[in-house]
């Protein structure tokens, strides 16, 4: 799973980016710590989705 979202990230193909963003999403709110980490920091920088702060710090405090 996490060597699918990298090689997405790494291609910068918009569609590609916000469906492995999307399927970050997924993941954390099924409770997967590391999946949390990674959609706070699409959050914090704007990767696949709009750039929002709050939500960002939400699951990264809940990942740790």
């Amino acid at each position: 799973f996490r060597l699918y979202v990298l090689i997405i990230y790494i291609k910068e193909n918009p569609t590609k980016v916000k469906e492995g963003t999307g399927l970050f999403k997924i993941s954390a709110d099924n409770g997967y710590v590391d999946s949390m980490g990674e959609y706070s920091i699409s959050l914090k920088n704007g990767k696949g989705v709009e750039i929002d702060y709050e939500e960002a710090i939400k699951y990264y405090t809940k990942g740790i």
